[in-house]
């Protein structure tokens, strides 16, 4: 998987034969994200889906190109967060997965010369840099007063999760407004850990909708 990168910025690089190289930098530009992430639990001996609303900070770099007529391709590389955060429970008990990762990949776009809006689908890679559990008290067997502690539970994820999105976007001179979805592909768990622990069949997905905030050159 790590070949995405690679696979990534090679097309790209590709597709930078449609804009000449006078016109670098145009078209290069920074998001600033702001988001909503979801994750749901399907496990055999765990079910429940972290839904609460929870906000999270992401950003890219990404470099728009015109491939033909009013079709772009913009990849993408930058830090993001994403996880989940579960209801509160009758006895007290809460918790939020938080996952740092590096993220890449593209969208592509097709501008509607509607008011100067983008519709386009994407794909990212998503490169886990650490995994962390914040919760307050135990779930079950609760012995004295609550207070908030930190896991560490990078083994429970794949190094690599994959996502497909949907983005509209509202450009205005050098700015881009947008909005996002997106929804892993496949299970984001590891599985030989679980089969290692013995913690049973079923699968881990995520979601995530971000709000960008853009400056393009």
């Amino acid at each position: 998987m790590k070949k995405i990168f690679f696979i990534v910025f090679l097309f790209a690089g590709f597709n930078l034969s449609a804009q000449t190289v006078s016109d670098f930098p145009k078209g290069l530009g920074l998001d600033i994200e702001i988001g909503h992430n979801q994750m749901d639990w399907q496990i055999d001996y765990y079910k429940t889906s972290r839904n609460q609303l929870n906000v999270s900070y992401s950003g890219k770099l990404f470099y728009k190109v015109n491939v033909f007529g009013d079709f772009y391709l913009q990849p993408f590389f930058g830090y993001m967060r994403f996880g989940g955060k579960s209801p509160v429970q009758t006895n007290g008990y809460e918790d939020e997965v938080k996952i740092d990762a590096w993220q890449t990949g593209f969208l592509f776009l097709y501008n509607t010369g509607f008011f100067g809006i983008d519709l386009g689908v994407g794909y990212k890679a998503k490169s886990m840099i650490s995994a962390t559990l914040e919760r307050f008290g135990e779930f079950d067997g609760q012995e004295g007063p609550r207070q908030w502690t930190s896991e560490n539970i990078e083994d429970l994820f794949d190094s690599w999760t994959h996502d497909v999105g949907f983005r509209v976007g509202l450009n205005y001179e050098h700015f881009i407004f947008g909005l996002e979805t997106w929804v892993s592909v496949g299970d984001i768990k590891n599985q030989d850990y679980f089969d290692a622990a013995g913690m049973g069949e079923g699968s881990l997905s995520e979601n995530h909708y971000r709000f960008t905030l853009g400056f393009v050159l």
